[in-house]
């Protein structure tokens, strides 16, 4: 027991030897030797990052938060669209699986980048707004073929080139978004240098030209087969008329009443009972289908928009300058350290 405690006290003694013998090392080895060195690193990586602090521009952030409110229908509505499998159909992923994937899509992007909207009193495209606040132009200056490019109604080899950079610049650094489960809740983050409107603008465009599509391609297929049923109900319909008038015409030029005159009205009588039955079992689908596009379609509904004013977020210079002294403090320090541990080992 008392070895063991010996041993304990044997290794924090020298793990303090070590400690002394490291720091004495660092003043005599690194900084009596290189203090200079270590000064003007410090002092530069200080600066550097105080003046990358003090010259990057404010970000304004525009969150948008909406509700995902899936269809009530369950199970009813599953079993009637199953008697309604001619029609087609299928499964996949989740509405709000869906939502997440389309949101970022080039797709929408697109249609955000070409609409129109009004930033700081200048009507015109968003692409346009994004190109000025993002100075494009300079960056795009030694590219022949975006050089002083402009978004107009006219679609080219240039604006297609032009939209591809900004889906993914948006994609990459502009536009998030996330999903809570248990809520449904979806919120978009919409990030911009410099242009709180441009953020809000972006943020509320972005949630309409998604909703607007998500709905769309939400009731596509109910919306199909419902034009499909209604062409039938149309067709069927027209053939039941045309039996009517069939045996309305043979039933009058009933005269001799034999077998053969009565074939006639026997056959239009045989169509208008099977053109009804198909006519009633059509009509039933289609008011099938009519009651689950009004009540199983998923709906947004818009929870919380951004308005201004939106706060500016930027690191404090000071505290960059100071972060930065630190760095450039450990960074040298510990190069000089580095540098005499290996000339040690080379010489042991």
């Amino acid at each position: 027991m008392d070895q063991a405690h010996d041993n304990d006290e044997i290794s924090l003694k020298e793990l303090i030897g070590k400690v002394r013998e490291l720091g004495h090392t660092l003043r005599t080895e690194v900084w009596e030797k290189h203090r200079w060195v270590i000064v003007l690193v410090t002092l530069l990586t200080g600066f550097g990052f105080g003046f990358k602090a003090y010259t990057t521009k404010p970000t304004y952030t525009a969150d948008l938060t909406f509700i995902l409110k899936e269809s009530a229908g369950g199970g009813g509505l599953n079993a009637l669209m199953g008697q309604l499998s001619f029609l087609g159909g299928g499964g996949g992923s989740t509405n709000a699986d869906k939502l997440l994937t389309i949101a970022l899509s080039d797709n929408i992007l697109e249609r955000v980048i070409l609409d129109t909207a009004s930033v700081n009193g200048k009507a015109d495209r968003i692409g346009n707004h994004f190109i000025k606040t993002y100075d494009l132009h300079e960056k795009w200056k030694k590219d022949t073929v975006l050089q002083g490019f402009r978004f107009t109604t006219t679609p080219s080899q240039k604006q297609n080139r032009a939209i591809k950079q900004l889906t993914a610049l948006l994609r990459k650094k502009i536009c998030a978004i996330s999903f809570e489960k248990k809520s449904n809740v979806i919120a978009t983050k919409v990030t911009v240098e410099d242009d709180e409107e441009l953020a809000l603008v972006i943020s509320l465009v972005w949630y309409d030209n998604l909703s607007s599509y998500f709905m769309n391609s939400a009731i596509a297929p109910q919306q199909h087969n419902l034009k499909m049923l209604t062409a039938k109900a149309d067709s069927i319909f027209a053939l039941l008329n045309g039996a009517e008038s069939s045996f309305a015409v043979n039933s009058d030029k009933l005269g001799v009443i034999n077998m053969q005159n009565k074939l006639p009205v026997g056959r239009s009588s045989r169509n208008m009972q099977m053109y009804g039955t198909m006519y009633g079992e059509v009509i039933k689908n289609k008011e099938t289908v009519e009651f689950m596009l009004k009540t199983s379609t998923p709906s947004l509904e818009v929870l919380d928009t951004p308005f201004a004013p939106l706060e500016p977020q930027k690191r404090g210079t000071v505290l960059m300058l100071v972060l930065g002294c630190i760095a450039g403090l450990v960074l040298s320090v510990g190069w000089f350290a580095v540098r005499i541990f290996l000339k040690k080992m080379t010489a042991e």
